[in-house]
């Protein structure tokens, strides 16, 4: 979207070779493809966890229906936009505004939820007996709109406001949540190594899943591993992007190469809706089993 890092004129965008523009569109539409099905595969998998706290249930669905979204809206108009772009060479501002406001919601979202889990799993451990009164199902729905809003609000500071000001808010805030999910972290392993010498099948007295049964360490450490894993992920994914825009913009860069930089960034970026549902299939065995029981249940219905 030319519009997002500078001026790119007609005849620089129209440089790609059609085999350029091939491979992305169709990388593109095979993303969304796995991350519609990935993800929409996850939504009725977790329904039959359950040895998650129901808000924390809550948590992993809100980051699989932000994935689903962005395979089912953003990916499409990433698409439409490139080829608006580079094929027709027209530039489609409105379909960029919306893009931008859809992407600053989805996937700001999706940060400030995986950062939650991960503090949701600090207080799992900490709290103990607590744990229960503490993160309820009204709280974390309570905190999911503040996110919301708050994703809303960036989006279209973005649009109407100023662009400096939209990047500023949003590099402060993935920053926040970098140093939220750091902290809780290595306050979990190291009070997990404290425990090294303890058992794997000793109890806390800690009920997550709000039915009475304690937590076992084991799949405490399943969950922790899982939600890391989503964000080391999600790191590795939104890095390269926010590293480019701060380069380009303290340089004030513009042309081909700039907008090709957010062009194929901004896939990769997406790329991490459709690698979540990955990650919790390899690292959750309920979430896999569950998932698999779906896809045979699909399959004897087809054959039958």
């Amino acid at each position: 979207m030319a519009t997002f890092i500078g001026d790119a004129s007609k005849d620089e965008l129209s440089k790609l070779s059609p085999a350029v523009i091939a491979v992305h569109v169709g990388l593109n539409v095979f993303l969304t493809i796995i991350a519609i099905l990935g993800n929409s595969l996850i939504l009725v998998a977790l329904k039959k966890v359950s040895s998650l706290h129901t808000p924390t249930k809550l948590l992993f669905r809100c980051l699989a229906v932000c994935d689903l979204f962005v395979g089912l809206i953003l990916h499409p108009l990433h698409v439409i936009g490139f080829i608006l772009d580079y094929q027709l060479r027209i530039i489609g501002h409105h379909l960029d505004h919306a893009t931008y406001v859809l992407s600053f919601v989805l996937c700001g979202l999706s940060i400030f939820v995986s950062t939650a889990i991960s503090l949701d799993r600090l207080l799992a451990l900490k709290l103990r007996l607590r744990y229960k009164k503490v993160v309820t199902l009204s709280r974390i729905r309570a905190a999911i709109l503040g996110f919301l809003l708050l994703a809303v609000s960036i989006g279209l500071v973005y649009v109407f406001v100023d662009k400096i000001y939209a990047l500023i808010i949003t590099l402060i805030c993935v920053a926040f949540s970098i140093v939220i999910s750091t902290f809780s972290y290595v306050t979990i392993f190291r009070t997990l190594r404290k425990h090294q010498s303890i058992m794997q099948s000793r109890i806390y007295q800690v009920q997550p899943n709000g039915g009475g049964n304690p937590l076992n360490i084991a799949k405490y450490k399943k969950t922790v591993s899982s939600i890391a894993w989503v964000q080391l992920a999600l790191i590795a994914c939104y890095t390269p992007f926010i590293v480019g825009i701060v380069v380009i913009k303290v340089n004030n860069l513009t042309g081909f190469y700039s907008e090709m930089f957010w062009t194929f960034s901004g896939t990769f970026v997406y790329f991490n809706s459709s690698l979540n549902p990955f990650l919790y299939c390899w690292k959750l065995r309920e979430v896999r089993q569950a998932a698999s029981a779906a896809i045979r249940r699909y399959i004897c219905c087809k054959s039958s």
